[in-house]
């Protein structure tokens, strides 16, 4: 059973997952908004505009077709959503492990995760695509936090390492999705569901809809 101050903590962190969702949510929105802004201006020559913001000594200028373009590449956004939902699973680990918030976890998150997974009886196949799908998340979030943008012999490696086939060739160009980040933060809360023990975590994808269907069948007779 969790303590007051385990389950005060664990709330905190529920909390910043939904505080990083809505930003994610709400940066989209605010592009999109700004995009159709200019778009519906009846401006005849974009290129000689500029844009000016200041802030005390501060000044940032930037040309408007510039800006456009940076607005309309989300990976930068996305980025910083996977690091910041990733580091939650690893403050959410450190709390079930009993570690403090500056203790390392060694041996990525395929051995302390499922060390956070054994606590209430999981393993890997219970969670969304799972150890395959959790290892491609760490590689991605590991990557994009050392700026690196392709796949590299390291990442291939950690899934030799399992047995797992990689879903990319060596030298592939990484690139973020909203898709694939939604599909990431899937897999890393269905993860920290099981190893809350939630019944309500989210089903892995290895159960079949064959299956599915029978088990309505079952029910309704």
């Amino acid at each position: 059973m969790l303590g007051v101050a385990e389950r005060s903590e664990e709330k905190l962190i529920w909390e910043e997952w939904k505080r990083i969702t809505r930003f994610l949510e709400s940066s989209r929105i605010s592009f999109a908004r700004e995009e159709l802004l200019w778009a519906s201006l009846e401006v005849k020559d974009k290129s000689n505009i500029s844009l000016v913001t200041s802030k005390g000594k501060s000044k940032y200028s930037v040309a408007l077709l510039d800006h456009l373009v940076a607005i309309k590449n989300h990976d930068v956004l996305f980025s910083l959503v996977l690091t910041s939902t990733y580091a939650l699973a690893e403050s959410y680990a450190r709390l079930k492990l009993g570690l403090q918030d500056d203790d390392d976890l060694a041996g990525g998150i395929e051995s302390w995760g499922r060390k956070v997974l054994a606590i209430t009886g999981h393993d890997w196949p219970d969670v969304l695509d799972g150890l395959a799908g959790i290892v491609e998340v760490s590689a991605v979030r590991n990557a994009y936090a050392h700026g690196a943008r392709t796949v590299n012999k390291k990442m291939i490696n950690r899934f030799v390492a399992h047995n797992l086939s990689s879903p990319w060739a060596l030298g592939s160009d990484l690139a973020l999705t909203y898709e694939l980040v939604e599909t990431y933060r899937a897999r890393i809360k269905s993860f920290m569901r099981f190893g809350n023990n939630k019944k309500r975590s989210l089903v892995a994808k290895n159960v079949s809809s064959d299956k599915k269907t029978s088990t309505r069948k079952k029910i309704k007779s």
